[in-house]
């Protein structure tokens, strides 16, 4: 399974890519800083979960903070699973928008705090992937934070 990290801050994406890889030998991560690597990447190389957080840095017409990635994505690809990653109400609320104007459910399977328990992210990949898949994240338990690299 491919997934995208889209994360400006280079520590946290660190974290959360040991964390996902620790999962599984089948997981393979990739980390972009910005909206506009994102898109690029995605349109050459399309993965199966992208991971988005909500303060992007965005500067320039060319950029975009998280909700709006998030919006583009779910209207050229309707299927994509996206999980908003972030702690700010501001930023979650937003998200939780572009979801709802897409008809997709904003819920603790596509909504992360940064603090993300190992038990989320596999509930998470049996929610989207089936049961197959949370199996194979039975390494995830020891394991308790992102944060905690």
């Amino acid at each position: 399974m491919r997934v995208l990290i889209v994360e400006d801050n280079a520590f946290n994406a660190y974290c959360l890519r040991r964390l996902l890889e620790s999962a599984s030998s089948s997981i393979a991560v990739t980390i972009v800083s910005n909206s506009q690597a994102a898109l690029s990447l995605i349109y050459t190389n399309m993965p199966d979960l992208v991971v988005i957080d909500g303060d992007l840095n965005a500067v320039g017409d060319s950029q975009c903070n998280g909700p709006e990635l998030a919006d583009i994505l779910l209207q050229k690809f309707p299927h994509l699973p996206l999980i908003a990653w972030s702690d700010s109400e501001p930023m979650l609320h937003a998200f939780a928008q572009s979801f709802k104007s897409h008809g997709r459910p904003f819920n603790e399977y596509n909504s992360w705090l940064k603090m993300i328990s190992a038990e989320r992210i596999r509930k998470t990949w049996i929610y989207h992937f089936g049961a197959f898949f949370g199996d194979q994240t039975a390494s995830l338990s020891y394991y308790s934070k992102a944060s905690a690299c």
